[in-house]
């Protein structure tokens, strides 16, 4: 198939289209930072593909109105212009329609773009991998004195994914030409405590943490300008975490398997 990835430089991006030109199908890797892909323009200048794969995703402020994110007119734009492609948008667990955080508000509002009949929506959990969000949080932790644990650290909403296994569900969806949503995570939730035990690899100095005061106090300093390591919508992902039956979806090996058969972990 001739297919098309947005965010094809970014860390999903980038081994999803290596596994896509292995199976055999003509990629063209859409980047900002090579100006082949902008969430201002979309592709203009794209062919027409049979796949879409919408991935990028661009943070930034989140005080303008849903409707005029970037990332909600971008997805709009390049949808349109590649209206005869079959899409793949992946998604997040943190999309449902009680997220509080922008960036879980956003792809929710993506996913009603897009008809489930024809199209694919997959909403992968924490992706455990050397990169992306998972890489930062591990540099943040080994950086921290005490580590916070915000709203008690002992929900057990998170799901997590390897990026190895990501890659796979991606790989089938594209090659089976699946549609529909899927939620793509190991099935046992975790907690606060047990992810970052997981991410920095060794035992944890918990500090205890109010979330709903810290989380105000951050809007502050956000509204003043301050830029500090962590971020409101960290905390408001946290807070409106759900968690998602799995097993219909995806079979995955256990955790410990999982973690232990992925080069790419040892950071």
């Amino acid at each position: 198939m001739k297919i098309a990835v947005t965010g094809a430089n970014g860390f999903i991006g980038q081994r999803l289209v290596t596994r896509l030109s292995a199976d055999g199908h003509d990629v063209a890797a859409l980047e900002r930072k090579t100006g082949s892909y902008s969430l201002a323009e979309g592709a203009p200048n794209l062919p027409p593909v049979d796949l879409l794969i919408h991935l990028a995703h661009q943070f930034g402020p989140t005080r303008t109105a849903l409707d005029c994110d970037p990332n909600v007119l971008g997805a709009s734009r390049i949808f349109s212009q590649q209206k005869s492609a079959r899409k793949i948008f992946v998604s997040s667990m943190s999309a449902h329609a009680e997220a509080l955080s922008r960036y879980g508000q956003s792809k929710w509002k993506i996913e009603s773009f897009l008809n489930p009949a024809r199209d694919c929506i997959v909403r992968p959990g924490f992706v455990i991998g050397a990169g992306g969000v998972c890489q930062h949080l591990k540099l943040q932790l080994e950086w921290l004195p005490l580590h916070p644990m915000f709203y008690g650290g002992k929900k057990r909403t998170i799901q997590i994914i390897a990026i190895d296994d990501l890659i796979a569900a991606l790989g089938n969806a594209v090659n089976s030409e699946r549609t529909g949503f899927f939620n793509v995570a190991y099935p046992e939730p975790y907690t606060l405590t047990e992810l970052y035990r997981l991410v920095l690899g060794r035992k944890l100095r918990p500090l205890p943490l109010p979330g709903d005061p810290i989380l105000y106090l951050l809007k502050a300093f956000e509204r003043a300008g301050l830029s500090l390591p962590l971020n409101s919508e960290n905390l408001l992902g946290l807070k409106a975490m759900i968690t998602y039956e799995t097993a219909r979806d995806m079979v995955f090996k256990s955790l410990p398997e999982a973690v232990e058969g992925i080069p790419e972990w040892k950071m």
